[in-house]
């Protein structure tokens, strides 16, 4: 559902990774040499190897998922270094807010398309049980105020 979403959105290419792998499939359709930059959303070890693979030498990664214990995440350090990759912390901040806004308000993103349910305030545990089921197909819930 997801996969369907960002193409509809204008992706002009999709992998679903539990079908194949996200890593081959990049140096295929790069023609070996990888992407400029990859995206680790999910806080998964895993994800993290494959978003840091993924990258050709002097790629960006930019972290963006939280990891439930960050501890015990095994870094690919001498990746990072051979390829001399570049590592980005990066979460939501308020200056980010302003510019969204435009970029909505101008018609450049469009949002309804993202929103996979609607609920009430007072269907608030439904919803977190929605977002947590993975065979929900769930992409965004908004909650609207009673």
């Amino acid at each position: 559902h997801r996969l369907r979403t960002a193409r509809s959105l204008g992706a002009h290419r999709t992998i679903d990774a539990s079908r194949e792998d996200p890593v081959e499939k990049i140096f295929e359709e790069t023609g070996g040499l990888g992407v400029d930059r990859s995206f680790e959303a999910v806080g998964l070890e895993k994800t993290l190897h494959q978003s840091a693979e993924s990258l050709k030498k002097g790629g960006i990664s930019v972290l963006i998922g939280l990891f439930e214990d960050p501890r015990n995440v095994r870094f690919p350090v001498n990746l990072f270094v051979q390829r001399e990759i570049q590592i980005r912390g990066s979460r939501g901040y308020c200056w980010d807010f302003q510019r969204a806004i435009d970029l909505v308000e101008r018609g450049m993103i469009k949002l309804k398309p993202l929103i996979s349910h609607r609920l009430p305030l007072s269907e608030l545990p439904r919803a977190f049980e929605i977002l947590l089921d993975p065979t929900s197909e769930a992409n965004k819930v908004v909650i609207q105020m009673d």
